[in-house]
């Protein structure tokens, strides 16, 4: 918990382990040494599918977010995903986080994440302002950049590093976010199953 006693939290898909390895090699065999940039980079442990950040919540919330993520999950079935290609936010010229995105079954994702936004709207959560695009943080760029090495993160991006198989999605999780020196540390809170996949 920090200072004010509150859970700083966000909802999320976890990744499977052979997922979080295939990020692992993109990252040290490729990324890391090809791109000269100053960056924080994300440690694939750290990676999760971001369906929606919380913020510091208080411990009381906590019970409530859980039993709506139960009810949006209990008439899902799991649907299917995979690692995609590689891009960069807010664009190319201006560099700030380097991204993996997500494809597969995208729809039933997309109508995931809104049901879970507009359902928490109704306890009190605001809904997000832009639309969802899901995809991976890989890194943040910490320093403005030459157009040369741009160009070079460009041609980068556009190489197809990465080869992904199909990983099965069958529930959402609530994670703790606790901030430390050495990173983010993540841990459960609640899990919500879908309801077809037990």
């Amino acid at each position: 918990m920090n200072k004010k006693g509150k859970i700083r939290s966000f909802i999320a898909i976890e990744l499977p382990s052979e997922v979080r390895d295939q990020l692992r090699i993109l990252l040290d065999n490729n990324l890391k040494n090809k791109l000269d940039i100053v960056a924080s980079w994300v440690k694939p442990e750290n990676c999760h599918l971001t369906l929606k950040f919380l913020g510091d919540v208080p411990p009381e919330e906590i019970s409530r977010i859980t039993n709506t993520l139960i009810s949006v999950t209990q008439d899902i079935s799991p649907f299917s995903l995979r690692l995609d290609k590689l891009g960069v936010f807010p664009n190319i010229k201006h560099p700030r986080i380097l991204w993996i995105g997500i494809a597969g079954d995208t729809q039933q994702l997309i109508s995931l994440h809104n049901n879970i936004d507009s359902k928490l709207k109704l306890i009190g959560f605001p809904s997000e302002n832009r639309a969802f695009a899901p995809h991976l943080t890989l890194c943040r760029i910490r320093e403005n950049l030459s157009e040369s090495t741009c160009k070079n993160i460009s041609d980068v991006l556009n190489t197809n590093w990465i080869e992904s198989s199909h990983f099965q999605v069958s529930e959402i999780v609530l994670f703790r976010s606790e901030l430390t020196p050495k990173g983010p540390i993540h841990s459960r809170l609640a899990t919500a199953t879908f309801k077809k996949a037990q």
